[in-house]
């Protein structure tokens, strides 16, 4: 049985506490007093187990929108092995505008959907995909009218993003002739952003000085800026490096961040090293969000030899390219393991924090890994301050195959998985939560 909190929810909803409910049911008097008196007996004795136990996020409910069956029609998931063995291929979503994209790397295909699973555009190579036969037929649905279907040799379909006038970015490789190696990079120059108008119709490419230009190394993210401008970020062999493009495809800024290039901590002496996790593009400014991790080598008491590293402190951090400067950010919370039931074992380590993206409102949103069926979400203002922290049930069967999360602009939580039998498309309404700290539109 879940216990409630004694505390209210502090995202501007009804108080959730014992003394509260206990209030209510008294003074609606809709209880004999003999059964007052017991209740409260028994909310007593759960509020004093609440208070003497470790707080737990209250669960946030998810709401299934719709799923996809494996298979390889123009409305399926192609998430087969080949020759036995996992393809090195991507799968990405992404939610905009009230439809679903979906790229499948195995079928080379991007497929465009409604909240409730009907398809209404699809982009495929005709050499991997059959005639479309759905989208000539009549959908499911009285909504949708129109569907279309526009053929285009993919060789590689990766990361996928959209602006507010519908153009569509899709992460293509070029031919295997005109890759590359950067030796200041240290990395493979290998990918392209392409670029679909509204009407479908292919229009261009981006590459790294803009229309037209030299490939990308392998992209990591492409976000698009409430401006329209367009960031693309990408990790290398020597740093992580951003570029912004003009909504024409001009570029803008490109900025790169050396590693070992990150401030050092102002409590640590010497010995302590960074790692940049991920690097996200804020929505409304040229401003880079970092997920930094500081470790320190820890040596044997023995040999008195390096025997590992140990985490000293996770930190976000926000890059100025305009400036070249490092904000202080702010340290994130340690999300402690759970010990099972049955262990006597010790627990080592925390669980690490996924920093899934930035909304239009500037929260900042992060997702623990999963223990023991749930995982925490935690999101927080760009000061550093909690603004919500939920907990989402987790299944491993269902993420066995498939895994993506990510959060909308609008502040939504979205995840696309896979239990091996089908594509799940889900969602967890977070934005009603935030509503009273960032208001945004849905």
């Amino acid at each position: 049985m879940a216990i409630p909190h004694l505390t209210k929810d502090g995202e501007g909803g009804q108080p959730q506490g014992l003394i509260d409910a206990f209030s209510a049911l008294v003074y609606l008097g809709k209880m004999p007093l003999r059964s007052v008196f017991q209740t409260a007996g028994v909310l007593f004795f759960l509020g004093f187990l609440v208070s003497c136990s470790p707080s737990v996020p209250q669960l946030m409910p998810r709401e299934t929108l719709f799923h996809l069956q494996l298979g390889t029609l123009e409305d399926q998931m192609d998430l087969f092995l080949r020759k036995g063995l996992p393809t090195p291929e991507e799968n990405h979503f992404l939610y905009y505008n009230g439809l679903f994209l979906i790229s499948n790397g195995n079928a080379r295909k991007v497929m465009e959907f409604t909240g409730y699973g009907d398809l209404v555009t699809l982009f495929y190579n005709p050499a991997d995909n059959p005639q479309p036969e759905l989208l000539n037929g009549h959908s499911s649905s009285d909504q949708v009218r129109d569907r279309r279907a526009f053929p285009y040799p993919f060789r590689h379909v990766g990361v996928l993003a959209a602006d507010s006038h519908d153009r569509l970015y899709v992460e293509d490789r070029v031919p295997e002739g005109r890759i590359s190696f950067d030796p200041n990079l240290k990395v493979r120059l290998e990918s392209v952003l392409l670029r679909f108008g509204k009407n479908g119709q292919f229009e261009d490419y981006l590459g790294q000085e803009g229309v037209g230009g030299t490939p990308f190394p392998s992209i990591d993210k492409v976000v698009v800026l409430r401006s329209d401008e367009v960031a693309v970020v990408c990790r290398v062999g020597t740093g992580w490096e951003t570029w912004w493009f003009s909504p024409e495809g001009r570029l803008l800024v490109r900025a790169f961040l050396p590693f070992g290039s990150l401030p050092k901590l102002v409590s640590e002496s010497n010995g302590v090293y960074s790692d940049i996790q991920t690097v996200w593009p804020d929505r409304s400014r040229r401003l880079l969000w970092l997920d930094v991790d500081y470790f320190r080598k820890v040596q044997d008491p023995t040999t008195k030899t390096d025997s590992g590293i140990v985490l000293v402190q996770s930190r976000v951090i926000a890059y100025d390219p305009m400036v070249s400067k490092f904000s202080d950010g702010f340290a994130l919370p340690i999300v402690p393991r759970d010990r099972a039931k049955a262990s006597k074992e010790s627990i080592t380590g925390d669980r690490p924090l996924n920093f899934l993206g930035i909304t239009n409102a500037g929260l900042l949103f992060f997702l623990s890994s999963p223990e023991n069926g749930g995982q925490r979400l935690l999101v927080f203002d760009q000061s550093g301050k909690l603004i919500l922290e939920r907990t989402i049930a987790y299944s491993a069967k269902e993420n066995i195959w498939l895994s993506d999360f990510q959060v909308t602009p609008q502040g939504v939580l979205a995840a696309m998985t896979c239990d091996g039998h089908q594509v799940t498309l889900s969602w967890w309404r977070s934005d009603k939560f935030l509503s009273s700290y960032a208001p945004v539109s849905f």
